[in-house]
């Protein structure tokens, strides 16, 4: 980890961020989300899974992290059910068991706080891809297979639903056709899908693959996960354990961050200022970290350990974290950058989204 710690929130209005901390003006997460946020309604496409899948609720499984909605958090308990709760409680199980050691993902919702909102997208415990709506619990099994240890991701507007498939490629879907493209993946590995319908993922030689790009020249830690963001930022563990950006025209940073082994980053998605994309990740001395997208970018050791192996959660407009604490229970961090232990107990090596 770098030596000097930096309150990551800290930036210079609109031309990004730099290291002489004393010359900016703090600004709160909840300015950074009346800003940037965007109300997002889950879209007819991920409707359809639901749709798709109505089938009676039985037992199904979870994902893993990608984006989260804020005001709702989406995690595999410790009974391997599946459940969802706001930042500051009020949780509930839902009707499906998930398929241990994967984690779920939520699509962005509708934006409020006070409602279980978005649908939840997961490997059920018969290795399917489900699909759940938080708030009804509605919802059931698509019948497509996937490979072990992995989850699937809803894109950042909502539309397409990416996962890696049984036979180790990558599949995408819209609710309504499965596609699969062919695209070998790294086993126990998951993609990242954004508005674009860019999918960003880990292939089976190593390298980080986009689907407009292809193989790219970085090769990434094993068994760790990219992560997109709206704005096509994409953001991963590379072989040397680092946090590493791709930033938007295509630059590449090495920012120099420390990432405990097996772990992934996971970052915010509705900014289309890529200088407030903030990312989470468990640092190299396993506590959460935070940063952002910027060239000249800031991070901060919040002093919480997470439990080992485990992926901190990162709500869409950037205003909620959310991770698995060394205790095994699940932590979030508000807009106003209150911590709280919500009393949830996760299943083992697992991840909140």
């Amino acid at each position: 980890m770098p030596s000097r710690v930096y309150d990551d929130r800290r930036c210079r209005g609109s031309t990004g961020l730099s290291h002489d901390t004393g010359a900016h003006m703090s600004v709160s997460w909840s300015k950074i989300a009346r800003i940037h946020a965007r109300t997002l309604s889950v879209s007819l496409s991920v409707g359809l899974l639901l749709v798709a899948g109505a089938a009676t609720p039985g037992y199904a499984g979870t994902a893993d992290l990608r984006m989260s909605s804020k005001g709702t958090v989406a995690f595999q308990a410790a009974n391997s059910r599946l459940w969802v709760t706001g930042i500051t409680g009020n949780g509930k199980e839902l009707n499906f068991s998930v398929m241990p050691g994967t984690s779920p993902a939520i699509s962005a919702g509708t934006g409020q706080t006070t409602v279980l909102t978005g649908t939840v997208v997961f490997q059920g415990s018969n290795g399917n891809l489900w699909a759940a709506a938080a708030g009804s619990g509605s919802g059931g099994d698509h019948r497509q297979p996937m490979a072990p240890g992995t989850g699937p991701t809803v894109s950042t507007d909502g539309t397409r639903v990416a996962y890696q498939g049984s036979n180790g490629r990558l599949w995408t879907t819209d609710g309504r056709s499965y596609t699969d493209s062919g695209l070998a993946m790294a086993p126990g590995t998951s993609p990242s899908i954004a508005s674009t319908s860019q999918v960003a993922f880990q292939g089976a030689d190593g390298y980080l693959w986009t689907t407009r790009g292809g193989r790219t020249d970085l090769a990434m830690m094993p068994g760790t996960s990219p992560a997109s963001s709206r704005d096509g930022v994409i953001a991963f563990q590379g072989a040397n354990g680092n946090l590493w950006i791709i930033r938007v025209g295509g630059g590449t940073d090495d920012t120099g961050f420390a990432m405990a082994p097996g772990t992934s980053p996971n970052m915010s998605t509705m900014s289309t200022n890529w200088d407030l994309t903030r990312i989470a990740f468990q640092g190299a001395n396993g506590n959460l970290w935070t940063t952002v997208a910027s060239v000249n970018r800031l991070g901060k050791d919040w002093g919480y350990p997470m439990m080992p192996g485990t992926s901190a959660g990162v709500s869409a407009d950037a205003a909620e974290v959310a991770f698995h604490g060394s205790n095994g229970h699940l932590y979030t961090i508000s807009e106003n950058d209150s911590v709280r232990e919500l009393g949830f107990t996760l299943a083992a090596g697992t991840s909140p989204a």
